[in-house]
């Protein structure tokens, strides 16, 4: 099993959930055409899956972190 440092935050895990909410939202009420649709499905498991895990790639790849009195080494 992969571990990884946790390098997201408390305010930016509550911002992916938000947005990962609302993306679904758009996903279940289809206000956009279908492949508009699955790409707001696709936003949605990628914001909850790294929101939960609490570890963004990109960030890795930036050497940034948003959690709390921590900077990724």
């Amino acid at each position: 099993m992969l571990f990884v440092k946790s390098n997201i935050g408390t305010l930016d895990k509550s911002i992916r959930i938000t947005l990962a909410a609302t993306a679904f939202a758009i996903y279940f009420i289809q206000i956009v055409d279908s492949k508009t649709n699955l790409l707001f499905l696709l936003i949605t498991f990628m914001m909850l899956f790294s929101a939960i895990i609490e570890y963004c790639p990109i960030y890795t790849f930036w050497e940034f972190s948003t959690k709390e009195n921590e900077q990724p080494d």
